[in-house]
């Protein structure tokens, strides 16, 4: 779901990035009161890891893939601050260090799977997990529940920027939603199952570290503990495999958005990928020094280190600049 450059008019690409650059702002200034201090590593562990995964496109339906979006992951496990924070860390790294999204769509980007799947997804999970009897199982069936919806809804939204706002125009609205709605629909249940097991992981590791820790049982927040360095060796340790190992298994198909595209706007162009490209339009950066993870071992292992200093780098800095630590992790009182 990374838009590049040419996909989107330069008002939607500016008000998208006004709305993303206001709520990374946001969550920034909350981290310096609201952030356990135990959490500071794993924003950047958890944003090393959807980084990672990222790069493993899974085949969903014939001719198309997709990947890990990992809102709904980071901010079940962070809350909805820290998991816009950890988005907008992998994107700015995928955009500027592998050409990955386009720069001028960067905004977009992260409003899709920043703030639609981040921050709507942890109020969405809080509703869902409140629904559910409390405990371990329904934390988990919100969880499923949540990622599915978020991959779901960040399409709808991504496929109003391109057609209402972008260059396929609102007479293919009516072709390009289901196709975009229809391939993702299908890559939610991948999500669905990938952010169910890391979360699962994490709960049975440290509960109480997770950002809505008070949707499990009192015995459950409590059961079996593992020190945070234990947490942060292991997901970096986690990151690495799949970013420079089993990425060399990801499918070479095009993703969701790719795909919508390739069935819809280019359905009749004599030549599919060069219709794709002509949409995409030439990047606005091309200083990128790994353009479409060229290397793919290397790209994992500076992709990873990238995010992990990036991300817990941004909330350390702005930690030391003011705020009294509060000793809990981020979370809603809803």
């Amino acid at each position: 779901m990374h838009i590049p450059d040419g996909f989107l008019s330069a008002p939607t690409a500016v008000a998208t990035g006004a709305v993303s650059a206001g709520g990374v702002a946001y969550a920034l200034r909350a981290a310096k009161s609201r952030l356990d201090d135990r959490q500071i590593p794993l924003v950047g562990v958890t944003a090393a890891f959807v980084f990672a995964v990222q790069m493993i496109n899974f085949p969903v339906v014939p001719g198309a893939s997709g990947h890990l979006v990992g809102g709904a992951l980071a901010a079940i496990l962070l809350g909805p601050g820290m998991g816009l924070l950890v988005l907008a860390t992998v994107l700015g790294v995928q955009a500027i260090g592998f050409a990955d999204g386009g720069i001028t769509a960067l905004g977009a980007n992260v409003s899709l799977m920043g703030l639609v799947a981040a921050v709507g997804g942890y109020y969405l999970f809080r509703v869902l997990s409140g629904l559910l009897p409390r405990g371990r199982s329904g934390f988990l069936v919100a969880t499923a529940l949540t990622s599915w919806a978020t991959v779901f809804v960040a399409s709808a939204v991504c496929t109003a920027y391109i057609t209402y706002g972008g260059f396929a125009g609102a007479a293919l609205a009516g072709a390009f939603f289901p196709a975009m709605l229809g391939v993702h629909a299908v890559i939610g249940i991948g999500e669905a199952f990938i952010t169910t097991a890391v979360v699962a992981a994490v709960l049975s590791t440290r509960p109480d570290l997770v950002a809505n820790a008070d949707r499990l049982g009192a015995r459950e927040r409590r059961r079996r503990r593992t020190p945070v360095r234990g947490i942060v060796v292991a997901g970096l340790l986690a990151a690495l495999v799949a970013g420079m190992g089993l990425s060399y298994l990801a499918s070479s198909q095009p993703d969701g958005l790719e795909a919508s595209v390739l069935a819809t706007a280019c359905a009749d162009a004599s030549d599919q990928d060069a219709c794709l490209a002509e949409a995409s339009g030439d990047a606005v950066f091309g200083a990128a020094p790994l353009p479409d993870y060229a290397v793919g071992w290397l790209s994992g292992l500076v992709g990873v280190a990238a995010c992990f200093a990036v991300g817990a780098g941004a909330v350390l800095a702005v930690r030391s600049g003011g705020g009294v630590p509060t000793g809990r992790p981020e979370s809603s009182p809803t």
